[in-house]
């Protein structure tokens, strides 16, 4: 999660969880959880290394919170950041694809696993196909952000859409992390996702991660999430192939200390994402924590501690509460139709032979506070998950023996570290990158409780 907010937890008491309590109702499933190697830990947060996080250490936090069942998404999509400049990125994505894999065939009744990959690289048809003859993968992770995707870009919506026709095709229901960048994203960026990607593969089931943004909640997610809304209603998206994730969106008002304009943003922001998940409908709307990136707590006290700050935080009433904690995503129910386990792989089955039943929509539209809806207020970045550390990696071609570097997605033309000015002195890490640090976000230091955006785009 955001350094800002990890800052906020070390100096303010931010959420009154006790260590040892379970939520009185936990949720059925927590829907976006990831655990990533020794490799993908190697890429750092803030400059510096992170733990390697396996099952053992999920178990432990799902336990914390009371929680049976967790959907795990793979990391491997970090690799293909354009960003960055990995030797041997493919075969880093497979080895972190199979790392996933085999941690959740630990705990085969409890964790689903999910691959990941980035969506535009040359290699990604090949390694979906891996992926879906897996059986111990029943989904597919993608980040827009992390991923370079552009909903703007005519060729790279074609590519997307050609790719979510392959996975309707191969029965691989798909997580995707749908905001895109700081800037350029919106009401017409989701449009676009829903009617010219999302429509050629109607039946596919799909869970947009964060509620359409990328941590906390800002207008920009607020619009893209009006984009769902009136899809629904106007009968251009079928509601029973889509859910959404609340991974590190609610934020704590009380987090703000003594910055009471802040605050008010905050319980703005928070009663606006209530509003919206009535219009989207209660029973669309699944439990998620992003853990271990968020929120800035213990490990192992996370999931438990976000449970109790979306009890907190989100104006719903207990009924609402509780109908929500009860979702199960789209996503997990379509692993569970088809039968994935390590034991056996049966055939996919089609989604639309047995879709889930999200239920009906509740409560008409409500515009309360829209008005005054904080414009810059939400995460910082490509989602807590992704630690981004606001640099640029590198380490040779950004493609292994059985690939043929794209050279659209090949921007910087250095092949290793060592052809990078100024690097950083006993680190082995490359300068920083001021285009990644505008695409993270910016963070005012004397208003340190919540990130805020930049207002410009990094991207040329």
């Amino acid at each position: 999660m955001p350094r800002a907010l990890n800052a906020l937890a070390a100096m303010v008491p931010w959420i009154a969880v006790p260590a040892a309590e379970i939520p009185a109702q936990p949720p059925a499933v927590e829907h976006h959880l990831h655990i990533q190697s020794a490799a993908v830990a190697a890429l750092g947060n803030d400059g510096g290394a992170v733990p390697e996080r396996g099952a053992a250490a999920a178990l432990a936090a799902l336990d914390a919170a009371g929680i049976e069942r967790a959907l795990v998404l793979s990391s491997a999509f970090r690799f293909g950041d354009p960003e960055l400049d990995i030797d041997g990125e493919y075969a880093r994505v497979r080895r972190e694809n199979d790392f996933v894999a085999e941690q959740v065939a630990t705990a085969p009744d409890r964790l689903l696993g999910a691959c990941s990959v980035a969506p535009l690289a040359d290699y990604a048809p090949a390694e979906i196909e891996r992926c879906a003859a897996d059986p111990r993968l029943g989904a597919l992770k993608l980040h827009f952000t992390n991923s370079g995707v552009d909903l703007r870009d005519d060729d790279q919506v074609e590519a997307l859409a050609t790719l979510f026709a392959k996975l309707e095709a191969l029965e691989l229901p798909a997580v995707v992390h749908l905001r895109t960048g700081p800037d350029r994203y919106g009401e017409r960026e989701a449009a676009r996702f829903i009617d010219e990607i999302l429509a050629r593969a109607p039946t596919l089931p799909v869970q947009i991660a964060h509620m359409a943004g990328w941590g906390g909640y800002d207008e920009a997610t607020d619009a893209a999430l009006d984009a769902f809304v009136r899809a629904i209603r106007e009968g251009r998206l079928d509601p029973e192939r889509i859910s959404f994730d609340l991974g590190a969106v609610v934020f704590q008002p009380e987090a703000a200390g003594d910055d009471r304009e802040l605050e008010q943003r905050v319980r703005d922001a928070n009663r606006q994402l209530a509003a919206r998940i009535r219009e989207l409908g209660l029973d669309r709307v699944v439990y998620a924590t992003d853990w271990p990136g968020w929120p800035p707590v213990e490990d192992e006290r996370r999931i438990a501690a976000n449970v109790g700050l979306i009890r907190q935080a989100l104006p719903l009433d207990d009924e609402e509460m509780a109908r929500v904690f009860a979702n199960v995503s789209v996503v997990v129910e379509a692993i569970d139709r088809q039968g994935r386990s390590v034991v056996s792989g049966p055939a996919r089955k089609s989604p639309s032979a047995s879709s889930g039943n999200p239920g009906p929509s509740n409560g008409a539209r409500n515009n309360e506070n829209k008005e005054d809806f904080p414009q810059r207020l939400g995460g910082d970045g490509p989602g807590p998950h992704s630690e981004d550390d606001e640099i640029d990696r590198s380490g040779g071609s950004r493609s292994d023996s059985t690939t043929t570097p794209d050279p659209v997605r090949s921007r910087t033309g250095l092949s290793s570290s060592a052809d990078r000015p100024g690097s950083r002195p006993g680190t082995g890490l490359p300068p920083r990158n001021p285009r990644t640090a505008l695409r993270v976000g910016a963070v005012d230091p004397d208003r340190w409780a919540l990130p805020s955006l930049v207002s410009s785009d990094p991207r040329p």
